[in-house]
């Protein structure tokens, strides 16, 4: 599937070679090399770039993926596809005409996207933003959980609701924030989770 005429969409991935954004498909000279560890091979490539700035852009924002059983770096992101590991390299971004892109090949699951927001986020010094979109995330999700709650709750959602609250706790003991000082401290998310408890009965 080409991508001449079309949009690209955040989490896909295509084919791609950065050398034709300079030379065109067809121009690349065979004996030409990027220096030192510069992905320069014809590659799979996923788009990070906005789906609101993809609709409107001629170019988008690409992470080259290499087959590898392990991350080198901490804030490459592994995920396992059509039989092999693959590692998407966030330390690599480029920009890219879509018109050069060459063929569609799949779209990486919701849960590799969040794990690679993450990994940017730790490559380029994000890691509070990070944790504080998820906490605005868990934020509603908890909201909407409490408004549930009922004598007839079901064990299942008990469970999925403290699953919750753990990873609203990991996100707030690590935002770096003075004003959140009180958060780190063990007795304030011992007594959430009792309190919590408590609620469940």
């Amino acid at each position: 599937m080409k991508t001449y005429g079309m949009k690209v969409a955040r989490g896909q991935v295509y084919f791609y070679n950065v050398l034709w954004g300079i030379f065109g498909k067809n121009n690349v000279p065979p004996d030409l090399l990027l220096r030192g560890s510069l992905e320069r091979k014809a590659r799979p490539y996923i788009v990070i770039s906005t789906n609101e700035g993809n609709k409107s852009s001629t170019t988008c924002n690409l992470l080259p993926i290499t087959r590898r059983n392990k991350t080198a770096i901490p804030s490459q992101v592994q995920f396992f596809y059509n039989g092999y590991f693959q590692v998407i390299l966030t330390e690599q971004p480029i920009t890219a005409n879509i018109s050069d892109l060459g063929n569609y090949m799949f779209t990486v699951s919701e849960e590799v996207l969040q794990q690679l927001e993450k990994g940017i986020a730790i490559q380029f010094g994000l890691e509070d933003n990070f944790y504080l979109n998820q906490f605005k995330k868990l934020e509603n999700k908890i909201a909407i959980l409490s408004n549930q709650l009922s004598n007839n709750f079901l064990q299942k959602e008990k469970i999925f609701f403290i699953d919750c609250l753990d990873f609203f706790m990991e996100c707030l003991l690590k935002i770096k924030i003075k004003e959140l000082d009180f958060l780190y401290e063990n007795e304030f998310k011992n007594f959430c989770y009792i309190e919590y408890m408590k609620t469940f009965g």
